[in-house]
């Protein structure tokens, strides 16, 4: 079996597609009400609700849909879970956040993993024109 891991570029876009929401929502609700703590709050509610959930059950958020690639364990190659989904999303967002080089350690790792494929031990697959989801 050919591996078919999810080209830098399709990753990319599914992140730009998924760090709107992230991004814009805490945004608004915090400059809305005028309180930080707000906006810390939906960006928290956000991350479940938008990645969290939908990466754990299926393994792809709107971006990855769009874009054709689902995330699985690394092992067994099924849905994640909570637990590891939501450690994924901590380390994307938060720990990529402050240290970017974390999306880099795809071009260095050979199964293309980034940092918080690591940590969550998944891996991104390519889906084949028959994988592709509806």
């Amino acid at each position: 079996m050919t591996e078919r891991f999810a080209p830098f570029g399709a990753r990319a876009f599914a992140w730009v597609v998924d760090a709107i929401p992230h991004a814009l929502v805490p945004y608004l609700l915090a400059r809305i009400t005028d309180s930080a703590a707000i906006g810390i709050g939906a960006f928290l509610v956000t991350g479940i609700v938008w990645s969290i959930v939908p990466e754990a059950r299926v393994g792809m958020t709107l971006g990855k849909r769009l874009a054709g690639v689902r995330t699985v364990g690394r092992d067994d190659e099924r849905a994640i879970g909570v637990p590891r989904a939501a450690l994924r999303w901590f380390v994307k967002y938060v720990v990529g956040g402050v240290l970017p080089v974390s999306y880099l350690w795809y071009f260095r790792d050979p199964s293309r993993r980034t940092w918080h494929d690591l940590a969550a031990r998944t891996i991104v697959r390519d889906l084949a024109v028959s994988d592709r989801p509806g």
